[in-house]
């Protein structure tokens, strides 16, 4: 019904757009003037339906009949003219990157009313619409035009004194300069602008020519004066009430890149949820496509986040396609590729970039072209792909230099050309040669033939003299088969083990390499520190299942809370569940206290968490419930509602190296001991652990670990219930000694590992007993700042 009423409405419009142009007669006495301002109506209407196209064609219709009607009449001139501009402003406006009409399309367009205004003295149109004119140049990457335009409207603004208009063309100058790199052109345009728009008092014009300083000053690392410019722009808006989102973006990348990774977070994160609250425009998507690049970007090369990095990278590429922006698709896809380069898949990546470089070289971006090329050739090296290399290497040497003209492209080609040529002939040689050796050796298996014959019925006479020696060989033989399936059970599990470390370590390790360089304070020790952390999980996990399946593991079982060791595992994937819009439910008893080895089962917890919000679905939710099934065990159910596991998958998702459990979701993928080690660490409890799904609906991993005997204590205030946790894990004999060592850990870090282990050690020594020590090795063990703050608070 509603499509009905649509169509309805848009044919009534349609029908009143083609009345308009019928004789006078037949619509009364409405003049030319008249017909261009109902069409107007029209279009704004439609376009206030959200009907942009419609509206689009109905200037477009209406251009075209008064086309058809104009006479020398000023009046039917003027208002031909005014019509004209009216769908280039709106063109602009509401398509500025060519969904419904492509940007060649409008450059007649934008060409003619220039022509017109121009004839006609209408300065402030023809400065307008030359403005428009540039920027749909810049955006066809067109960038000398572009600058040719932009210096014409400044002109044309000056002379008319159309200040805003001024100020507008200032700043798109400013960045034609900057795209073609002549940085020193860039800086003067920028600080004229400035200037200009302070002198003009307009807010908004400074507030963006300030934080395009910042940004100017950030790409040439000067980070100080990019902070002062960035900060300064984001209170101007706050103050005047602008959009601060570009400020902020620009603050986040400044963060990143001068090591404030915690802080860069932030700031991402207030920008995302910013962009979150304005409409679904145009401008909404070119945003949210520039942010989400940003963000993956921050993830892949800061956090090493590549599943969260790839996130980010789809949403920017739907974004740029919602609007049809090519370079913002390229940029988008580029990152894709990259990220599957650095993730080792380099076949992935080269396909990509090889299915996008004919729409590069279409869209003409030098930059992307050069970088694409480059890095396509980088491939083809690892892939001892030398010629292919070579060429790819030489197309982005072209591009990076402006100054080659078609002449040197096309010796390029001709030198392909030959080479290729070249390539044939010796091709041809070579299999000439091939025939004439294989004659020669037909010949010589001929005699090695005969020869072997005369050998084998010797070898049959040695066999028959010497059988009991042949029985000894036979036996040597199977010994020898055994061995050699045995080493190749060993290669096969080291190669695979090699794989693992080569792959899940690099980005950790790059992390700690990258902060060794400069100034030390304490959040590039905290990164460093957390980046070891990583490591040294990834090397726990592989040497705990080893353990685990030798029957080696001891566990160190203490008394926690349960909700203390699911926030622990919650903490590092806050933000994944945040740009996901994932809500998780809670449904247990936050007293409840489990007796397990609370670093096992919170890394068996953060695997679980971890895999549901990988595998659901954007603005779902995740369920987190906890049932007491037998007096002395507590059981935890992680549901979440994404796709499911295919039936033949369930018996297989805990199997070690298993890969196959990805459900359907394009994923990156991991070591494959993830779900071994969780059915490992809580089989070792005593546990049990299983998954259930209904495919196309839900998964639900599930497994028990034992309730402690503090679960009984229900009617006390949960400050009551710390006391009692203190009493059980300090005993009474042990308080005078621990409470000497207080000092010495009051305001110590849990990466400080050589200050703990004096004072663990001086408590050997006293001979301490104390669950209450077990506990602080345990926090120290898995950088647990938090916990390892509580357990010292407990001796005051």
């Amino acid at each position: 019904m509603q499509k009905f009423s649509e169509l309805f409405y848009h044919t009534s419009l349609t029908i009143l757009a083609l009345l308009l142009f019928l004789p006078p007669e037949d619509v009364g006495s409405q003049t030319v003037p008249q017909k261009h301002q109902t069409l107007v109506r029209i279009a704004d209407e439609l376009i206030k339906e959200n009907q942009t196209q419609n509206a689009f064609d109905t200037l477009l219709f209406g251009i075209r009949q008064f086309d058809s009607v104009r006479s020398d009449e000023a009046l039917q001139n003027l208002a031909y003219t005014e019509l004209l501009n009216a769908l280039t402003y709106r063109l602009s406006k509401y398509d500025t990157y060519g969904q419904h009409v492509s940007l060649k399309d409008r450059l007649p367009l934008l060409n003619e009313i220039i022509s017109l205004t121009d004839t006609q003295g209408l300065d402030s149109l023809l400065a307008a619409n030359t403005y428009r004119l540039g920027v749909t140049q810049s955006l066809l990457t067109n960038y000398e035009e572009a600058i040719d335009h932009f210096e014409k409207a400044r002109f044309l603004s000056m002379s008319g004194n159309f200040n805003d208009l001024l100020l507008q063309t200032s700043f798109q100058l400013y960045k034609e300069y900057r795209d073609i790199g002549d940085t020193e052109k860039a800086l003067e345009t920028l600080i004229d602008l400035e200037k200009k728009s302070r002198e003009l008092d307009m807010p908004y014009h400074i507030q963006t020519s300030t934080e395009a300083l910042g940004t100017f000053y950030l790409n040439q690392k000067d980070y100080e004066r990019s902070t002062r410019y960035i900060k300064e722009a984001i209170r101007i808006a706050e103050e005047n009430g602008f959009d601060p989102y570009y400020s902020l973006s620009t603050l986040a990348i400044l963060y990143e890149e001068s090591d404030s990774v915690k802080k860069a977070m932030q700031t991402y994160r207030k920008a995302f949820e910013m962009l979150h609250t304005t409409p679904v425009d145009q401008e909404y998507h070119n945003k949210m496509a520039r942010l989400s690049i940003n963000i993956g970007i921050f993830y892949a090369s800061r956090l090493q986040k590549n599943d969260s990095s790839m996130f980010f990278f789809e949403e920017a590429l739907s974004s740029a396609k919602e609007i049809n922006e090519q370079n913002l698709i390229a940029y988008a896809y580029e990152n894709i590729a990259a990220l599957y380069s650095r993730m080792g898949n380099q076949e992935k990546a080269l396909e990509i970039r090889l299915e996008r470089l004919p729409i590069l070289k279409e869209i003409g971006d030098l930059k992307l072209l050069e970088r694409a090329e480059w890095n396509i050739a980088g491939i083809y090296v690892e892939l001892k792909d030398y010629e292919n290399a070579y060429w790819h290497s030489a197309w982005s040497r072209y591009y990076s230099d402006s100054l080659l003209n078609l002449n040197k492209v096309q010796a390029i080609a001709e030198l392909e050309t030959a080479y290729e040529t070249e390539k044939k002939e010796q091709e041809i040689t070579l299999l000439s040669e091939r025939s004439k050796k294989q004659q020669a050796l037909q010949t010589g298996l001929i005699i090695i033939g005969a020869l072997l014959l005369i050998m084998v019925i010797v070898a049959i006479i040695a066999l028959r003299i010497k059988q009991k020696a042949n029985r000894l060989i036979n036996q040597q033989k199977k010994d020898l088969a055994r061995t050699n399936h045995e080493l190749n059970q060993l290669s096969q599990f080291k190669e695979s083990l090699t794989n693992m470390i080569a792959h899940d370590m690099k980005n950790p390790l790059n992390a700690i390499l990258g902060l060794s360089h400069g100034k030390f304070n304490q959040e590039k020790m905290t990164v460093i520190h957390r980046s070891g952390r990583q490591m040294l999980n990834m090397v726990t996990n592989m040497l705990d299942v080893q353990k685990f399946e030798e029957a080696k593991m001891t566990l160190n079982t203490n008394v926690h809370a349960l909700k203390n060791l699911v926030g622990e595992a919650m903490l590092p994937l806050e933000l994944l569940m945040h740009a996901k819009q994932i809500h998780i439910n809670h449904d247990y008893d936050e007293h409840l206290m489990v007796k397990v080895d609370a670093d096992l089962i919170s890394r068996v917890i953060g695997n679980l968490l971890s895999n549901a919000i990988k595998f659901s679905d954007t603005k779902s939710t995740i369920d987190i419930v906890v049932k007491k099934d037998q007096p002395d065990m507590v059981s935890v159910h992680i549901t979440d509602y994404g796709n499911g596991i295919k039936p033949h998958q369930i018996d297989h998702v805990f199997d070690k190296f298993w890969q196959g459990g990805k459900r359907d979701k394009d994923f990156v993928g991991s070591t494959g001991l993830g779900l071994t080690f969780c059915k490992l660490a809580v089989e070792a409890h005593g546990g049990k652990i299983r998954a259930t799904s209904e495919y196309g609906k839900s998964t639900t991993f599930s497994f028990s670990v034992p309730l402690s005997n503090l679960d009984s204590i229900q009617n006390v205030t949960p400050r009551d219930k710390e006391t009692n946790a203190a009493t059980y894990l300090i005993l009474e004999s042990d308080t005078a000694v621990l409470n000497k060592y207080i000092s010495k850990l009051e305001d110590v870090k849990v990466f400080e590992v050589g200050k703990i282990n004096q004072v663990l050690k001086a408590l050997d020594k006293e001979n301490v007993k104390s669950p209450w020590k077990e506990n602080l090795v345990s926090a120290m063990h898995a950088g647990n700042q938090a916990k390892f703050d509580e357990l010292v608070g407990m001796l005051k």
